[in-house]
């Protein structure tokens, strides 16, 4: 009888070690869980500081901003018109939001330019109003060059926009009747707040 009570003890004794056992081991699990929530959360905090520093998805204010008097189509019909007597000139638009369901009439413009031996590419924003359409040059680059970017403080920018205003503005402002409305600049660039070519 005796036997059987150490044997009781015995039992006691070893439920006590496993209970000890496992609570030291749901204790280093739970410290390794911390560990590991506290290392996503720091790993969070510097990739957003790093994002947010680099600004990898900034998006720059427009090098010069111009108002089309007429609808995006009317500017489409309108540079159809001067690409088709000018080929140094090809353009092409896309939609602005494709994720979106219904069209508001934005549009990307991309105007290719041939000047000499060179291709200047100008990437243009269009923003249709209700009888106006806002026309932003958010990029200029020389094809195959270092020249060009999406800020006017970008090397070569401001020559490339005076390039744009003269060999490609102000021939498609004169070539087009419905063109005789101005485009106005109204960008911090060049400061320029009044009609070109008047």
């Amino acid at each position: 009888m005796f036997a059987f009570f150490g044997n009781a003890a015995g039992v006691f004794e070893v439920e006590k070690r496993s209970t000890a056992y496992i609570t030291t081991l749901m204790k280093k699990r739970l410290k390794i869980i911390a560990i590991i929530i506290t290392g996503l959360c720091a790993i969070a905090v510097v990739g957003r500081m790093f994002y947010m520093v680099l600004c990898i998805s900034c998006t720059y204010p427009p090098i010069q901003t111009y108002k089309f008097n007429g609808s995006v189509a009317d500017l489409d019909s309108s540079l159809r018109n001067f690409a088709m007597s000018n080929p140094a000139v090809t353009y092409k638009f896309s939609r602005r939001d494709s994720s979106a369901e219904e069209d508001n009439g934005d549009r990307d413009l991309e105007i290719e330019l041939k000047k000499d031996t060179s291709t200047i590419s100008y990437g243009l924003v269009c923003d249709q109003n209700e009888n106006t359409t806002d026309v932003k040059v958010v990029s200029a680059f020389i094809k195959n060059s270092i020249n060009g970017g999406y800020v006017a403080e970008a090397p070569g920018v401001k020559k490339l926009l005076g390039v744009f205003e003269k060999d490609f503005l102000a021939p498609f402002e004169d070539g087009d009747d419905r063109m005789k409305k101005k485009m106005i600049a109204t960008s911090t660039c060049c400061n320029l707040q009044q009609p070109f070519h008047e």
